[in-house]
């Protein structure tokens, strides 16, 4: 089951969105929740850290060349939360973004990249995470900043 979710959060692997909901399991216990963790952290896959997440990917994906990005889809359930969005995985859809634009303004950037995750307003947190993935993006070279506009290298 680990590997249809992936890549995910460790956090939201034990949520009833995840994991859990996999096999039907509307609520997740301190039993259940320590039984999926021991399994998740016994699976294999590659781990990557970002500040105090982890994230969970399948063990054939290099989260170094991971170059997709997934959009929720119409309802709500598909829809994952800023802190849910692996950094590469952000920056990959603002690198879509500036394949298309050229460059951008580092907000406006930010704004559009959380537009695409589904997120109608850019608060403190969803801006956070926008900007840890752009800079995860500058840090690959894909994209450069000059007179605070990011603009695509490629």
């Amino acid at each position: 089951m680990v590997k249809l979710v992936l890549p995910l959060r460790r956090a939201v692997s034990m949520s009833t969105y995840s994991l859990a909901a996999h096999w039907g399991i509307s609520k997740v216990g301190s039993k259940v929740s320590e039984r999926i963790s021991v399994m998740v952290m016994s699976a294999n896959v590659a781990r990557t850290k970002s500040g105090a997440k982890i994230f969970l990917w399948k063990p054939d994906v290099s989260p170094g060349h991971f170059r997709i990005f997934r959009v929720p889809e119409c309802d709500e359930a598909s829809k994952r939360g800023a802190d849910d969005l692996p950094t590469e995985e952000i920056a990959n859809t603002a690198l879509h973004i500036l394949e298309n634009q050229i460059s951008l303004p580092t907000n406006d950037l930010i704004n559009e990249t959380a537009r695409i995750f589904g997120f109608a307003r850019t608060g403190q947190a969803v801006a956070s995470s926008m900007r840890i993935g752009i800079e995860t993006l500058l840090k690959r070279g894909d994209a450069f900043i000059q007179n605070g506009t990011v603009a695509c290298s490629r």
